[in-house]
């Protein structure tokens, strides 16, 4: 039993650990680019045609781009994208 405690003591640090670093790492505050471009957010909900269902864990993709989001449970995603890119068309897969 003594074991058992042990370890558990040891990955309760370690799960402390690891999100303190992740939380830290999350507070950058370095300094934004000139040149950066305006990004633009596009939300939907991605349907089946058929029996209306939302499809989940879809890809959403802008097309010739590395851009791209996977929906939610509910069908639903929110991508961001430069201003840029919005004359270029959204490609949706689906298995």
């Amino acid at each position: 039993m003594k074991t058992f405690k042990h370890i558990s003591l040891i990955a309760v640090v370690l799960l402390l650990a690891f999100t303190a670093q992740t939380a830290s790492a999350g507070n950058f505050s370095g300094k934004k680019k000139d040149n950066q471009q305006n990004l633009i957010t596009i939300k939907g909900k991605v349907i089946d045609a058929e029996s209306r269902a939302p499809l989940v864990f879809a890809t959403v993709a802008v097309k010739e781009t590395n851009v791209a989001i996977i929906t939610n449970i509910d069908g639903e995603f929110t991508l961001k994208v430069s201003d840029l890119s919005t004359s270029k068309s959204l490609v949706i897969s689906f298995l």
